[in-house]
């Protein structure tokens, strides 16, 4: 099937440029799909998995989300993850105004698939589901601890904390099961709240390991390569979005409203959004429909995993969904 690709650049609320791009199939499309990536990268990076659903006649629409890729803002700092829900609650009414009675999905990855939850919670009757690729639900020890760590060592000489406080924190953290390990979660952004108010939010304090992200040594090099990816530090601020949109969309205002059709999808060696998120939050969404699926040793980026694995599992569930109409 040939496949219509388009993009352009328009001004949002805040009159920032957004970059957005569309792929289209040749015909009248079965379904919408609106793409939200994930932190640090754009929307480019999902072109073939949405050539792999174009080619099963859905069109596929993203966005570069502020301070990435093509679109304007401060590169890889997220002031307000609100803002990130807004810009794609506006650019899916302009989507939808162009195919009026088109059934619609949102797909999103990790910090985007925890917007995309948020998003869809607000009006679950919008979509006819929402998939969720490695869900930002919980934030790997890794990143959440080098703030704490800053602070630690800003205090303390750095061979007393590491002796008195990393050491017996880590030992702590590896003996709590999954549940406990979440109970953290608050105690952690408010050790941050404290580490805001003695270092500037743009103060860089984690930085992911791109090995991390997936197996295929090739992925990481692109990564690493591409001029649009943020693969620098995440800022002091940035990290406390993070976490503070994590703890909100375990919220009631978010899971009890979460009633539309959703699918999960997560790798178990993903140690930069753990399944273990997944598989806690999934149970608490008030949606009767619910489908939850774990790959054995897939990394982060699930998508770039397996694309054809990964997308036929995604394309299989839409396609249920879409036959109970």
């Amino acid at each position: 099937m040939s496949v219509s690709h388009g993009d352009t650049i328009v001004q949002n609320e805040r009159k920032s440029k957004q970059f957005q791009q569309w792929w289209l199939p040749s015909g009248q499309p079965k379904a919408i799909i609106v793409i939200s990536h994930g932190y640090g990268e754009h929307c480019g990076r999902y072109e073939a998995t949405a050539a792999a659903f174009v080619a099963h006649n859905f069109a596929v629409y993203a966005m570069d989300q502020q301070g990435h890729g093509r679109s304007d803002g401060d590169r890889g700092v997220v002031h307000d993850y609100m803002n990130w829900v807004d810009d794609l609650e506006a650019y899916i009414q302009t989507i939808a105004s162009k195919h009026k009675d088109v059934p619609m999905f949102l797909l999103g990855h990790s910090m985007g698939g925890a917007v995309a939850l948020k998003l869809a919670s607000q009006n679950p009757g919008c979509w006819k589901g929402v998939l969720l690729s490695a869900p930002m639900f919980q934030i790997g020890e890794r990143i959440w601890s080098k703030p704490i760590q800053w602070l630690g060592q800003t205090i303390l000489p750095s061979f007393v904390y590491d002796t008195l406080v990393a050491r017996p924190w880590c030992y702590l953290l590896h003996l709590l099961d999954s549940a406990a390990s979440m109970a953290f979660h608050h105690v952690q952004k408010q050790a941050l709240r404290l580490v805001l108010t003695m270092a500037s939010a743009a103060t860089p304090v984690a930085k992911l390991d791109a090995n991390e992200l997936c197996r295929r040594k090739e992925v990481v090099e692109k990564y690493l390569n591409d001029p649009l990816v943020y693969s620098e530090a995440l800022k002091m601020g940035t990290v406390y979005q993070l976490m503070d949109l994590t703890d909100h969309v375990h919220s009631r205002q978010v899971t009890a409203q979460m009633r539309c059709p959703i699918a999960i999808y997560h790798g178990t060696a993903d140690t930069i959004t753990p399944v273990t998120g997944s598989l806690n939050l999934c149970p608490m969404l008030a949606s009767t429909e619910k489908y939850l699926k774990v790959y054995p040793g897939m990394r982060h980026e699930i998508l770039n995993e397996d694309v054809a694995a990964v997308t036929s599992d995604m394309l299989r569930w839409m396609e249920a969904e879409l036959a109970k109409c």
